[in-house]
């Protein structure tokens, strides 16, 4: 039997997302959020760099919202039940598969994700391209361009992708059509 973890080393290691996971022995889990909350600040980072204001404002709003997330996540194990924590695996965040009911709803995100991107991209190209062909042209007006088309590029393959019907595999499409005529 595992000796109870002491309340006090949680909350000490749940103020750094993922370390009060792995403290339990969610290492999987603790991981998966740790990457997520210091990627989340590595590309708040990249997009300042990159002049990509409207993509720096999001992953900083993102940044906190990690980090509650991991918190209040960790919060629930000490309160479960010994058959609820038996029942529960460790797994990354990423791998699980998404249930029914999310699907849709995250396919609409999606979407919305790629509207997003579609206007901060053309933003973009009006703020550093546009409103600067009046006034002055150099070189370095190129960077945000880069980020524009990785925007642009983005939105466009969000839209695509989540917005078409997925395809079906030869033997549903005869159990269909099976379906179909034994109804006639």
């Amino acid at each position: 039997m595992h000796p109870k973890p002491s309340k006090f080393l949680t909350f000490c290691f749940s103020l750094l997302p993922g370390a009060g996971h792995m403290y339990l022995g969610l290492m999987k889990r603790g991981l998966s959020f740790m990457i997520l909350f210091f990627a989340t600040i590595a590309a708040t980072f990249l997009s300042s760099s990159l002049r990509l204001e409207p993509f720096m404002f999001a992953f900083a709003l993102a940044i906190p919202i990690v980090w509650f997330a991991a918190f209040f996540d960790l919060w629930r194990y000490p309160r479960m039940t010994a058959e609820e924590k038996a029942a529960q695996q460790d797994e990354f965040l990423f791998m699980q598969e998404p249930t029914v009911q999310w699907k849709p709803i995250a396919r609409k995100l999606c979407v919305l994700g790629g509207v997003l991107l579609i206007l901060a991209a053309v933003q973009q190209v009006i703020q550093h391209y546009i409103m600067r062909l009046f006034t002055q042209w150099h070189w370095w007006n190129i960077q945000p361009a880069i980020g524009a088309a990785i925007m642009l590029a983005l939105g466009i393959a969000a839209i695509v992708i989540f917005t078409r019907k997925p395809k079906q595999l030869p033997q549903q499409q005869n159990e269909v059509h099976i379906e179909s005529e034994t109804e006639h």
